[in-house]
């Protein structure tokens, strides 16, 4: 049986409302460790419909420190970002609201430690 530690952790900012002038979700995502590189997998859901709607979907392995950053175009209202990442290496995320310019919107900043960890 493997590790617990070994088991990725998936984290979800809940389904939010778009702030006014949003365009996109923008998330930024951080590997920093030294020596190891890391999994992580991006979701952002529509949720307009009542029903998950999947807008981007994208895994990817992070090599020793560095650093990505993504955006998805949001047409309207209710999204959802689900991050997949390892538990047990120091790989961390945040999520920003931004409109067309790529400027950060208050509001709907939310660190990796305002996220829910889904089991």
């Amino acid at each position: 049986m493997p590790h617990p530690l070994s088991h990725p952790k998936m984290l979800t900012t809940g389904v939010l409302n778009t702030v006014v002038g949003q365009t996109a979700a923008h998330i930024e995502v951080v590997n920093l460790e030294a020596h190891r590189s890391a999994n992580v997998t991006i979701l952002v859901i529509d949720w307009n419909t009542g029903s998950p709607v999947i807008l981007f979907n994208q895994s990817l392995t992070m090599l020793p420190n560095t650093f990505m950053s993504f955006s998805q175009a949001l047409a309207q209202f209710h999204y959802e970002i689900r991050l997949i990442l390892p538990a047990h290496l120091n790989v961390t995320a945040n999520t920003f609201a931004i409109n067309a310019s790529a400027s950060t919107l208050p509001g709907l900043t939310m660190t990796e430690k305002d996220m829910k960890h889904l089991h």
